[in-house]
C-alpha cells in the first residue's frame, strides 16, 4: 500500500509506442527528466526509439515525484511512485495532449494530462497567467 510508507527503493519502468513512428521523418529518441531530491540534480535519461516505434526507460525512485518527459520539441509530466510500471501511447504528432496511459498510476496521469490541456488552452486564449491572475477574481480565475 503506497500510504504505508512512499518512501521506498524500486524501479520505475515508463515505457511506449508512438504510434505511425516513421523513423525517416519523426524524432529518433526520446528524454526522461527526474529531479533527484536526495541529490539536488536534474539527471537525464535519452532512449532511442526502437524501429517498431517502442522505447523503454527503467530507473530507480525512493519517492513519489513528477518526472518529465520530452519527444520532439513538447513535453509531457507523469507522476511516478517506486514500482510503478506505465505505458502510454502517442502519435508522432500528438504527444503534448496524449492521455493513453496503462498501468500503474493511470488516473492521476490522465488527470495531469487533462489540467495541461486545458491550463494550456486557457494561456492561448486568455494570455499569460500573470495577466489571468490579475484579470479574474480567485474563484472566476479557478473556475476557468
Amino acid at each position: 500500500n503506497r500510504t504505508d510508507n512512499p518512501f521506498t527503493e524500486d524501479i520505475v519502468i515508463i515505457s511506449g509506442q508512438v504510434e505511425n513512428w516513421d523513423q525517416l521523418v519523426d524524432y529518433q529518441t526520446i528524454s526522461l527528466i527526474n529531479n533527484d531530491l536526495a541529490s539536488g540534480k536534474q539527471i537525464s535519461f535519452v532512449e532511442r526509439i526502437n524501429q517498431d516505434g517502442t522505447f523503454k526507460f527503467t530507473f530507480t525512485k525512493y519517492n513519489p515525484q513528477d518526472i518529465w518527459l520530452k519527444y520532439g520539441k513538447e513535453s509531457k509530466t507523469l507522476f511516478v511512485h517506486p514500482g510503478d510500471s506505465i505505458f502510454l501511447r502517442f502519435g508522432s504528432q500528438n504527444f503534448k495532449y496524449s492521455t493513453n496511459f496503462s498501468g500503474d498510476a493511470i488516473k492521476a496521469n490522465q488527470d495531469i494530462q487533462e489540467f495541461y490541456k486545458r491550463f494550456l488552452l486557457l494561456r492561448e486564449h486568455e494570455g499569460d497567467t500573470d495577466n489571468l491572475i490579475s484579470k479574474f477574481s480567485p474563484v472566476d480565475y479557478k473556475n476557468k
